[in-house]
């Protein structure tokens, strides 16, 4: 019977180690000096070899890594969709259960004769986020526009023009 050949490289965490590197695209020089590093010698021909015994694992590696990149893009999309939306439930849960009258007790007058009022405040600052919370949401998924909208409806008058619409005062 036959003995297969085994390869120093084949053991199975140099092997997985050779595949990654390569699937990330590193060079054989480089290959060599990080199983150099790993105090495994061999020469430029054997790690050849081995890329050229494992290509179609490497190759499906990267097939993984491209599908996964783009996941992942359409998923931070969704992910900061979902948050967005939380954020802004969060804060409509805020302005339900108080209004967007902030109320504070303050006492006015002194230690003798004061007394306890009730001061209600607009809370802008509430109003601010969630609108900035929605505009988000809305330039995420493309249904807002940034920045000035110029068709060719526009007209533009010079201060001269302007006068003699308005009528020169």
């Amino acid at each position: 019977m036959r003995r297969q050949k085994r390869y120093p490289l084949d053991k199975p965490q140099t092997a997985a180690a050779i595949v990654g590197w390569t699937a990330e695209g590193k060079s054989l020089r480089e290959v060599v000096a990080l199983l150099k590093a790993r105090k495994i010698s061999v020469g430029h021909q054997a790690v050849a070899a081995f890329v050229k015994r494992h290509q179609q694992e490497i190759d499906a590696l990267n097939a993984r890594a491209v599908a996964a990149s783009e996941e992942a893009s359409i998923a931070s999309k969704t992910e900061r969709l979902r948050r967005l939306e939380d954020l802004y439930r969060d804060m409509d849960a805020i302005r339900t259960g108080r209004g967007l009258i902030a109320t504070e007790t303050r006492m006015i007058g002194g230690a003798d004769w004061g007394r306890e009022v009730e001061v209600g405040r607009f809370d802008a600052a509430l109003v601010r986020e969630m609108r900035g919370a929605l505009d988000d949401a809305a330039a995420e998924v493309g249904d807002r526009q940034r920045g000035p909208i110029i068709d060719n409806r526009t007209q533009i008058l010079t201060l001269e023009a302007l006068d003699e619409i308005l009528g020169a005062r």
